[in-house]
């Protein structure tokens, strides 16, 4: 079903990459923007999410400079370009609570497909805006700079099998320690493997579970060039994307929840009594101060419910969890999915959100009245200090939930799920020529 290649990789002739490579551009602040910057002459960044300039204009901007820059790094050969066609293998090692984990993943470019052909499946909806930045920098540089992230079934271990049995051969390129993780590139460029490789992937689903916006301006860039072209083969470059594919088996996979934080709206001193209607909500401010508390009660809670506790800016803490699924079946919208039903991040989106308190979780975001996190400690700290007058914390949403969900053609909330850690910019770049 997907179309899984090696290529011909760009990536930087230094070996190593730890002051040279950036997280996406969607979780760069300015302040990080800035250090990034300081960083290193050389810093993706650069290229994945150059500054604004108060004299911008259509002739001279980020995006121009993305390309002139590019043009610059190529000319001096700080980014080089490998001679054969490759995939690469990225172990990332991170720790998370205690535990150090690896998440491996293949980088590959992929053949593009509409969402609704199959091959390839989203899991959220995205935004408008950030699409067309991404689709001005493709424009400009005709460079995946950064990888998607996409999970694949691996059930009986054929493509960890097949890359684990070319150790041997693929050649480490580069390494890297940045932001508290460590980073190894191992290029396979031997016809036999790569040809395996690209078998084995004919006949699974990719579920793309980071980058949406990515992969749709890739598909909007791609119809644009095919509508410009005297002629089109289907094998111009624009045809494919950069992937990092990561088994869905993987011991280092970790999905976090992402919890809403609120401040300068008007909650009702009486909210949770009014989440009884809906929710059987426990009263656990004596017993549960802290996240590791709150988490474990939560995870106890029925997965066919939808969960969520709830920390007030008077100490107050509860657990609600939805009392049937009629009991919520009024509040999410008739056109909604009915998986939404039991979702976490769905039904506090519908039901409380925006049914109890009025709040539309897009436009708020927007507005800064609220903010997400994925780490609990820092959302009860956030309101423990006054900063926010509530957070909703979440559980994660299971991963086999996600898959299923995208199998059945449905699409989750926004920021109803966070697969940590984010993957940086840099490591090998796929260029569109």
């Amino acid at each position: 079903m997907a179309e899984v290649l090696p290529f011909r990789g760009l990536r930087y002739a230094e070996t190593d990459l730890s002051a040279l490579i950036c997280p996406p551009y969607d979780v760069i602040s300015p302040a990080e923007q800035q250090e990034l910057y300081r960083r290193s002459p050389l810093n993706v960044v650069r290229l994945e999410c150059g500054e604004a300039r108060p004299h911008d204009g259509p002739s001279e901007n980020r995006y121009t400079r993305a390309a002139a820059t590019l043009r610059e790094w190529l000319d001096r050969r700080i980014l080089v370009r490998d001679a054969l066609q490759s995939f690469y293998v990225h172990d990332q090692r991170f720790e998370h609570e205690g535990r150090r984990l690896t998440r491996r993943g293949l980088f590959a470019r992929v053949r593009l497909h509409d969402w609704d052909e199959g091959p390839i499946r989203p899991h959220e909806h995205t935004l408008s805006q950030p699409k067309e930045d991404r689709l001005q920098l493709l424009r400009a540089t005709r460079l995946n700079i950064s990888p998607i992230m996409a999970l694949y079934r691996d059930e009986d271990a054929r493509v960890r099998g097949a890359v684990d049995a070319a150790g041997v051969e693929a050649r480490l390129l580069a390494t890297a320690r940045s932001e508290g993780e460590e980073h190894d590139i191992h290029r396979i460029d031997d016809d036999a493997t790569t040809s395996s490789l690209a078998a084995l992937f004919r006949d699974k689903t990719l579920y793309v579970v980071d980058g949406h916006h990515r992969y749709e301006t890739a598909l909007a860039y791609l119809k644009e060039r095919r509508s410009q072209a005297r002629t089109w083969t289907g094998d111009e470059p624009e045809n494919f994307v950069l992937m990092a594919l990561v088994a869905r088996e993987d011991p280092g996979l970790l999905v976090l929840p992402t919890h809403r934080l609120l401040k300068g709206v008007s909650v009702p001193d009486d909210l949770p009594a009014r989440l009884e209607r809906s929710f059987v909500v426990e009263d656990v401010s004596d017993v549960a101060r802290d996240w590791p508390e709150l988490r474990s009660l939560l995870a106890a809670k029925s997965e066919e419910l939808a969960a969520f506790a709830l920390a007030m800016d008077d100490g107050r803490r509860v657990i609600a969890q939805a009392r049937d699924a009629a009991s919520i079946a009024d509040d999410v919208p008739a056109d909604a999915p009915a998986s939404w039903r039991s979702l976490d991040a769905a039904v506090l989106q519908e039901v409380v959100l925006r049914g109890i308190l009025g709040i539309d979780q897009q436009r708020a975001a927007a507005d800064g009245s609220m903010a997400f996190t994925h780490d609990g400690d820092e959302a009860l700290r956030l309101v423990a200090s006054g900063a926010y007058g509530l957070v909703f914390l979440l559980r994660p949403t299971p991963v086999d939930g996600v898959l299923a969900l995208a199998d059945a053609g449905e699409r989750m909330p926004q920021k109803s799920t966070y697969f940590h850690p984010k993957l940086p910019a840099g490591l090998v770049m796929n260029p569109l020529d």
